[in-house]
């Protein structure tokens, strides 16, 4: 080998003609690390370096692989009834697959009369898990593989194979709705148990592979398929490899929990595309922090669509109380509005141990506030105002709700938040003003309702029934009317019995007569 390129090459100029060995396993050396200090900053330069490419295909037949989970339906209780399988479905067992790390081939059985047979002989060598007192029966504690049933098998005590009405006992066939979970070495061509063909069925097996590009290795499926869809597939990678966003124990974890909350967040971060917001959102997901409910709960009321950024900005400026507020806000039909009155309303927040609606407090963690139940119910802006006036007393939350919930005119909203401010309840306990708009009430009997919730003779405690006299449904007449409210305004134990049930009909009666 030359010792210079001048050895090499002592009539050329080597500065421009001449390459040895030495100067191209430098070259390499420094174009890979340069590679990957580009990926280690989750950049994608025109998205060529993360392709996070998901490949699933499915076949007739029972796919041999190494067992990671016999039965994923087993582990925990979803489906309608006990005797129903909770995974029904080859689609739905392709996407258990997708949530656990490695799995790349899945088998279900989809012959209500089960598929097969040597179930028994299997659930005898594997025992299921056991059930019985809280952390017995949580399947989280379980390491992989899991080769035996899960508790949640129906009846109960039975083995988990194949189960019969008619004979009350459980056969040798593996059970319908069976899902396993697999790990093969080729998922482009993998072996099966038998080969179906024109001639023979595949007993009721439905079998696929998921294959995964090599940027997404040991990462779930759905995740990979998540970061793909990205905007930033690099930036959303590197989140779901973050020591911070694995379970810390127990895979098994990824299918009791219908994945990884914070792995299947990295693609909403990756979607930031302004970078401080985007670094502030694989803070809140990574660090577990509050803020990370503008992530996690950017669906959970639905007013409006989600602003990620501007619950972020608003955590950020409020500070980590405000997560829930600001999450409401930036899903409410006029956020601009929420936001500006998360400024101004002097919002009770509600300690650890203390109930909303007593001690003063009004809201709980991740709770919806009057900004944003203001801002999405009122039809005007002089209701709106007066909405937020109404929630100023915790006494009155329920009926502040309900006037809210009006959904005939803005006018219909202002007279009952005004019928609030009149009555004063003097406790949460107590309500009245909304009722008297309720869809069964008598028309044109809303006033004299009003009347009878403003009344300060009749006690808190019969506010709320003052509808019933006027509920159209009972057909009542003026007199009995008239004779129903001024039964309210008595003393009662139970006013709804005395002057509503049956012992108060009859008094109503002999009133109208």
């Amino acid at each position: 080998m030359c010792s210079s390129c001048e050895s090499c090459c002592p009539t050329m100029n080597w500065l421009k003609l001449c390459i040895t060995a030495r100067s191209l396993q430098l070259v390499w050396r420094h174009s890979l690390l340069i590679w990957v200090a580009w990926l280690a900053l989750g950049a994608t330069p025109g998205h060529s370096a993360a392709m996070c490419n998901v490949q699933q295909k499915t076949v007739q037949g029972n796919i041999i692989g190494d067992v990671l989970v016999l039965s994923a339906g087993s582990l925990a209780y979803e489906g309608p009834h006990p005797a129903e399988p909770a995974i029904t479905n080859a689609a739905a067992c392709a996407h258990h697959c997708g949530l656990l790390p490695d799995c790349n081939a899945w088998t279900f059985c989809s012959k209500r009369s089960g598929c097969s047979n040597g179930c028994s002989a299997w659930a005898k060598q594997h025992p299921k898990l056991p059930q019985g007192g809280p952390e017995e029966r949580n399947p989280i504690q379980a390491d992989l593989p899991v080769t035996g049933f899960g508790p949640w098998t129906f009846p109960h005590n039975a083995n988990g194979c194949q189960y019969s009405f008619d004979t009350d006992s459980t056969s040798d066939a593996w059970p319908y709705g069976l899902c396993t979970l697999k790990r093969v070495r080729n998922p482009q061509s993998p072996p099966l148990y038998s080969q179906p063909n024109a001639s023979t069925s595949s007993d009721g097996w439905v079998s696929g592979t998921i294959s995964v590009s090599l940027d997404c290795k040991g990462l779930p499926a759905n995740v990979c398929k998540g970061c793909g869809a990205s905007n930033n597939p690099g930036a959303c990678l590197k989140c779901a490899r973050d020591p911070a966003a694995q379970f810390s124990k127990k895979p098994i974890r990824y299918i009791i929990n219908s994945g990884n909350k914070v792995q299947d967040t990295c693609a909403i971060c990756a979607n930031l595309t302004d970078t401080t917001q985007h670094n502030r959102c694989l803070e809140c997901i990574l660090g577990n922090k509050p803020c990370s409910t503008c992530v996690y709960g950017a669906q959970m009321w639905g007013y409006g669509k989600p602003n990620i950024a501007a619950c972020l900005a608003c955590t950020t400026k409020k500070g980590p109380m405000y997560a829930g507020a600001c999450n409401a806000c930036a899903q409410s039909k006029e956020p601009d509005r929420c936001f500006t009155c998360l400024d101004t309303f002097p919002l009770k927040f509600c300690k650890q141990g203390e109930v909303k609606g007593t001690n003063a407090c009004q809201v709980l963690p991740n709770d919806q506030t009057p900004c944003d139940l203001c801002s999405n119910s009122a039809k005007s802006d002089d209701v709106y105002k007066q909405c937020l006036n109404c929630y100023r007393n915790p006494n009155w939350e329920q009926e502040c709700s309900s006037c809210g919930s009006i959904a005939t005119k803005a006018t219909d909203q202002a007279r009952c938040y005004d019928c609030v401010q009149k009555t004063k309840f003097s406790s949460y306990k107590y309500y009245g003003c909304s009722s008297c708009f309720a869809s069964w009430v008598l028309p044109g009997q809303t006033p004299a309702c009003l009347a009878c919730v403003e009344n300060s003779g009749t006690p808190m405690a019969a506010k709320s029934s003052c509808s019933s006299c006027v509920d159209a449904s009972q057909q009542r007449f003026n007199t009995t009317q008239a004779a129903c409210f001024n039964c309210l305004k008595t003393q009662q134990q139970d006013h709804q019995a005395a002057c509503l049930n049956e012992g108060g009909r009859k008094l109503l009666l002999l009133a109208e007569q």
